[in-house]
């Protein structure tokens, strides 16, 4: 419904304002709970890699593009899920932004 995808849209833009405070740039998204993040900025590191290194060192989960493609190219791209609380998606930008 509208008010559905309202609400989701300004979660994504509240989320995406959060993370501006790091060094991940977006990667414009609309539709859906996740929004992409390009990393090149920050790391050279295959998009699994960084991932795994982003829950171990940081404490914050993401999913690999690549993960849904068979061409493994490096897009340096990864997925959040921003249909969290705000108290949450502050916290992962907190963490994120010490990148």
């Amino acid at each position: 419904s509208f008010l559905r995808a309202s609400h989701d849209k300004e979660k994504r833009d509240h989320f995406n304002q959060l993370m501006g405070a790091t060094r991940f740039k977006p990667i414009v998204s609309h539709g859906s709970f996740f929004q992409l993040f390009s990393y090149k900025n920050i790391s050279e590191e295959p998009d699994r890699d960084f991932a795994v290194r982003l829950v171990k060192d940081v404490g914050v989960t993401t999913v690999p593009v690549s993960a849904f493609y068979h061409e493994k190219t490096k897009k340096h791209l990864l997925r959040f899920n921003f249909a969290r609380t705000d108290e949450h998606l502050e916290e992962v930008a907190r963490r994120l932004s010490s990148l």
